[in-house]
C-alpha cells in the first residue's frame, strides 16, 4: 500500500520523514508542549504497511520500535522529568488478527522512559482500532496520540487541531504556583533573615 498520504500528514503536522521504504515511514518531532508540564515530548511515528499483523509482531516491533525511537531522537536533553519520548506504531493491514485488535485498543504497559502507542486499520473492514482510554501515566499526551492517529488513519473524522491537555494544563498551573510559592517562601527567608 502507498503510505503517500500519511507522508503529506506527517509532514503537514510537522514531522521531519527520517526513513521511508515501500512499507515503512518514519517520521520524528520533537517540541515543548506547554500543556504537559512544558515537558519536550519527542513523537516518533512508525507507519507500516502489511498484508496481516498479529499481536507477536506487535510485541516485537514495540522493542525494536522503542530502541530506534532512541536512535533518532533529536533531543540531548536526559529522559525524565521534562523530557519525554513516544513511539507510536501505526499499522495498516489488510486483516487483523482479534490479539492484534485487542493490544491496539488497550492501554499499553509504561514501558519507562519511553511511552508506544500502537494502532492499526484493517483496509478489509475499514476499521480503526486504537486505545481511547487514558491512562495516569503519561496521560497528557494521549489526547495528542489520539489525534495523531486519527489524522493518520481516519482523517475525515478527524479533529481539524491537535487538542490541549486540560489535565495537563491544570497540572502545570498547580506545579508553576507550588514553584512560586516556594520561591517566594525562600526570597521571605533570606529577607527576614
Amino acid at each position: 500500500m502507498n503510505l503517500d498520504d500519511q507522508r503529506t500528514e506527517l509532514e503537514r503536522m510537522g514531522y521531519a520523514i527520517v526513513s521511508a521504504t515501500e512499507s515503512e515511514l518514519v517520521a520524528v518531532r520533537s517540541r515543548r508542549c506547554w500543556d504537559g508540564l512544558a515537558t519536550k515530548l519527542t513523537a516518533v511515528v512508525f507507519v507500516r504497511s502489511l498484508p496481516s499483523l498479529t499481536g507477536a509482531e506487535i510485541q516485537a516491533d514495540a522493542a525494536r520500535m522503542l530502541a530506534a525511537a532512541k536512535d533518532v531522537d533529536p533531543s540531548r536533553l536526559p529522559q525524565g522529568l521534562l523530557k519525554n519520548r513516544a513511539a507510536i506504531a501505526v499499522y495498516l493491514a489488510g486483516t487483523v488478527e482479534p490479539e492484534a485488535r485487542q493490544i491496539c485498543a488497550s492501554p499499553q504497559p509504561v514501558r519507562l522512559p519511553s511511552l508506544f502507542y500502537p494502532a492499526t486499520l484493517e483496509r478489509s473492514s475499514g476499521t480503526a482500532y486504537y486505545s481511547k482510554a487514558t491512562p495516569l501515566w503519561g496521560g497528557v499526551f494521549y489526547a495528542k496520540f489520539r489525534y495523531l492517529v486519527q489524522r493518520l488513519l481516519e482523517p475525515a473524522s478527524a479533529p481539524a487541531t491537535e487538542p490541549v491537555s486540560l489535565f495537563g494544563v491544570v497540572m502545570t498551573v498547580l506545579v508553576g504556583a507550588l514553584l512560586l510559592l516556594g520561591l517566594a517562601a525562600l526570597v521571605l527567608a533570606v529577607v527576614l533573615g
